[in-house]
């Protein structure tokens, strides 16, 4: 599903389902710059492997364009990642993975 089409579901879970995915999402790169482990996305169809240095380096560009255009994080994250064709797999169903 698309996120418009998750945004006009009947279903109110549904309805906020996109919202607790990102905030998965921010958890899940939080908790992995914390233990300097990175993570595994699909962005463009392709499965890519964020190292923790890299996600704190994104999380400082976040930081400087919030400040720069007085947006929240969430809205520039939301739009950073949707702009990228980013989707993050819920947790439970990645195997973390070494980078080689």
């Amino acid at each position: 599903m698309k996120a418009q089409d998750l945004s006009q579901a009947k279903d109110p879970d549904l309805r906020g389902s996109l919202a607790a995915m990102q905030r998965a999402a921010g958890l899940a790169r939080k908790v992995a710059m914390q233990t300097n482990t990175g993570i595994v996305i699909v962005q463009d169809s392709e499965l890519r492997y964020i190292t923790a240095d890299e996600l704190r380096m994104e999380a400082i560009n976040v930081r400087t364009i919030t400040e720069e255009v007085g947006a929240s994080p969430d809205s520039v994250i939301k739009n950073s990642l949707t702009t990228a064709g980013v989707a993050v797999e819920p947790a439970g169903n990645m195997t973390p993975m070494k980078k080689t």
